[in-house]
């Protein structure tokens, strides 16, 4: 496997299992989450989930909640700059 090739992965797991507090215990809960979602899911599906579960901001999750609230079009009817747009530059909760 390459390097950097679980990490859309781990954030998955990160955001779908909260484990609270920054500890090895819970680095190591989100690794074996993502080895066992990579087992059981394709990259397709993985990379869906993803991008339907990530925050977008003004408490918008997922893709197609940003697109209508944003661009006021469904995610298919977008163009491709503005999916491009929201495929590179989602909000991180972080920064919020």
């Amino acid at each position: 496997m390459r390097q950097g090739d679980r990490a859309i992965t781990q954030q998955l797991a990160r955001n779908s299992f909260p484990l609270g507090g920054k500890t090895f215990n819970r680095k190591f809960l989100e690794a074996a989450m993502a080895f066992r979602i990579e087992m059981e899911m394709s990259k397709k599906k993985i990379l869906e989930l993803y991008m339907n579960s990530i925050y977008f901001g003004s408490g918008l999750y997922g893709v197609e909640a940003a697109s209508l609230a944003y661009f006021g079009k469904p995610a298919a009817n977008m163009d491709l700059s503005k999916r491009v747009l929201l495929a590179t530059n989602p909000p991180n909760k972080a920064s919020l």
